[in-house]
């Protein structure tokens, strides 16, 4: 008997380990980028391929024009992973849910787990409502306080994260 448990107490380790799936190249931080973008447009399909480069209105997966729609997205999407969402018309609260839902979406019901960018503007701040507006870059650069300025991009980008937002469509600055 002790000598089974001992055998079993051996084998688990092994058995736990062959149990546990490899994690795909494209999936692993610690590979080189290059070697993890070939790993991954190597597995995607053409129609795949297509959908990152597309955009995915809101209105699409919604019934209520706030919130996601699981049944609509499921429709809509079909188990394929997009490029973008635009979603403009939204509060900071709304947009963050809507982002958590599409995102769990996403890395979870699509074949591959590609996030989806999600843009969001910031002339002067999140354009969604319940964000904080700032002075326009005028304004900004009349201060000549770059410490100043430094401090509210800090904020804005702590607002955007908060909200799920992954790319900013922003004016740059020109030295």
């Amino acid at each position: 008997m002790i000598v089974r448990l001992l055998l079993l107490l051996l084998l688990i380790p092994f058995w736990v380990y062959a149990q546990k799936k490899p994690v795909p190249i494209y999936k692993d931080p610690s590979k080189s980028v290059e070697g993890r973008v070939k790993d991954l447009l190597s597995r995607m399909t053409l129609q795949e391929k297509i959908a990152q480069m597309q955009e995915v209105p809101f209105l699409d997966l919604s019934d209520d024009s706030v919130t996601i729609s699981r049944a609509k997205m499921e429709k809509r999407l079909e188990g394929l992973s997009y490029g973008c969402v635009k979603m403009r018309l939204l509060t900071s609260e709304q947009y963050a849910h809507a982002i958590t839902a599409l995102q769990k979406y996403m890395v979870e019901k699509t074949r591959l787990g590609i996030p989806i960018l999600a843009p969001g503007e910031s002339l002067h701040g999140s354009i969604q409502d319940g964000s904080t507006v700032y002075p326009q870059a005028i304004a900004l650069g009349s201060t000549f306080n770059a410490s100043l300025v430094n401090m509210m991009t800090n904020t804005i980008t702590r607002e955007l994260k908060a909200q799920g937002i992954t790319q900013v469509l922003s004016p740059d600055l020109d030295l």
